[in-house]
């Protein structure tokens, strides 16, 4: 697996996921699949995390963020307007979410779990008007 790792960047994504595909799931540790996450597709990727979603440590998905289809991303979001991943979570996966998943996003914990925090950890992803509702909300919560 350490030479497969090393000549991962030498290699074409469709070359990487057939050898990926054939090794023994048991040498496919999480570790190996982090370091080899910048050079595999994105479906084998989104497998993974679809797959494990309860084994997967959090940190983990944070890691494959970047590498992972916005499909799975939006997946995540729903988890989390459902109440089935705490929003917080998903807090740390903005930078990667495009402007449609925010809004959902946002919408979904706006009426009960919007604070302070919150909002400050996604200013920086939204536009101005979505945050100048979410102050308002959240000024109108404070009341």
């Amino acid at each position: 697996m350490e030479e497969l790792v090393e000549l991962a960047p030498f290699e074409k994504a469709s070359a990487l996921h057939k050898v990926t595909e054939r090794v023994d799931s048991s040498s496919l540790t999480l570790e190996v699949i982090m370091r080899l996450a910048p050079f595999l597709g994105t479906g084998i990727l989104d497998e993974l995390v679809h797959q494990d979603e309860g084994s997967v440590s959090w940190n983990s998905v944070q890691g494959l963020a970047p590498f992972i289809s916005r499909e799975t991303l939006s997946r995540l979001v729903d988890r989390a307007t459902d109440g089935t991943i705490d929003a917080n979570r998903i807090i740390s996966l903005a930078p990667f979410l495009d402007r449609e998943n925010l809004e959902k996003l946002i919408i979904g914990v706006e009426a009960e779990q919007l604070s302070p925090d919150l909002l400050a950890s996604l200013a920086p992803f939204v536009d101005q008007g979505t945050l100048s509702r979410m102050v308002t909300i959240l000024l109108n919560k404070v009341k």
